[in-house]
């Protein structure tokens, strides 16, 4: 459930411009268009590059399996030094906010 309220809140930005793309149609305010469609196949990019990023690092079994994130995958990520991955494991696992995720990778390295 955590992970899927991840996803919703990271395509917020994608629908809020998809609308303002469709509004602009509307209203016939074409002299917008190009950079909205410009802004919101960049956005688009980054998520698709993101997914096909960690595909990759499953591959290679850096990043847990989707579903079967642990805390020892957690630690096991911060103290090899991917502290991104890391980060992303853990608010995976508890759906807590970048800043609670961030101090506890610190914790965790510190603590080791």
């Amino acid at each position: 459930m955590n992970a899927l309220l991840l996803k919703a809140k990271s395509l917020i930005p994608v629908a809020i411009l998809a609308l303002v793309l469709y509004w602009l149609a509307v209203e016939k305010h074409y002299g917008m268009l190009i950079p909205i469609i410009a802004i919101l196949l960049f956005l688009i990019g980054i998520v698709v590059w993101d997914r096909f990023d960690i595909r990759k690092k499953r591959r290679q079994n850096l990043y847990p399996e989707k579903g079967h994130t642990t805390m020892e995958d957690v630690k096991r990520l911060a103290l090899s030094g991917h502290d991104e991955l890391a980060m992303r494991a853990y608010l995976e696992l508890t759906g807590d906010t970048p800043h609670l995720a961030k101090k506890e990778i610190n914790r965790i390295k510190k603590d080791n």
